[in-house]
């Protein structure tokens, strides 16, 4: 175990506490008991200051006196304007707090406000752009389709003059054909009608 030096004092104050003097009549003690002043023992302290009483050639102890009743008079006056104080300052505080929030709550309603102005107005335009591009491609593709349908059908038209022309050349070219052909056909009969009457006349 720790030594303790104060356990001496302890124990002599245990033991007169627990002392107790003869009864007396009635059966009720003719002392109280002791209690423990503590280290400092400042109930004795006080007892010996407040019952201090100066003489009148004292004026160190009258001063003394006058002192400490000057500074108890100061540390109470000193306590109550603390006191006061304090609750000045906690009712400020507390309007401060309720202000600083119903500031920060605004901020964050004007916050939260502006970004759903600023959400809807970006969706809005980007709708808007959307829909301008898809009209957009609409009227470039009909006029693509238009285009490409005029293209086939002039297409369709030089096809078909070409096509009458080959068509009338081919006529002109067969008929040519065959009117040489008859004109073959008809000298080759001449000539033999030819052969047959010299060979006829030579009988």
């Amino acid at each position: 175990m720790r030594y303790n030096p104060d356990s001496q004092k302890y124990s002599e104050v245990k033991s007169d506490k627990e002392k107790v003097a003869p009864k007396g009549k009635g059966g009720q003690t003719d002392e109280q008991p002791q209690y423990d002043p503590g280290y400092m023992n400042f109930q004795g302290m006080m007892d010996q200051f407040f019952g201090f009483q100066p003489k009148s050639g004292d004026d160190e102890g009258r001063a003394l006196k006058y002192s400490f009743l000057g500074n108890v008079l100061n540390k109470g006056f000193e306590s109550q304007l603390a006191m006061g104080m304090g609750e000045f300052q906690a009712g400020l505080s507390k309007d401060m707090m309720n202000h600083a929030s119903m500031i920060s709550q605004m901020e964050q309603s004007n916050a939260r406000k502006e970004e759903f102005g600023y959400g809807m107005r970006s969706m809005d335009k980007q709708y808007e752009l959307q829909n301008q591009f898809q009209n957009q491609e609409f009227n470039r593709n009909v006029g693509m389709l238009g285009a490409t349908g005029e293209q086939t059908r002039k297409n369709y038209a030089a096809q078909g003059v070409q096509n009458r022309l080959q068509t009338v050349t081919e006529g002109e070219q067969d008929r040519l054909n065959m009117s040489k052909a008859d004109e073959i056909a008809a000298g080759k009969e001449k000539r033999q009608s030819a052969r047959a009457t010299a060979a006829a006349r030579a009988f």
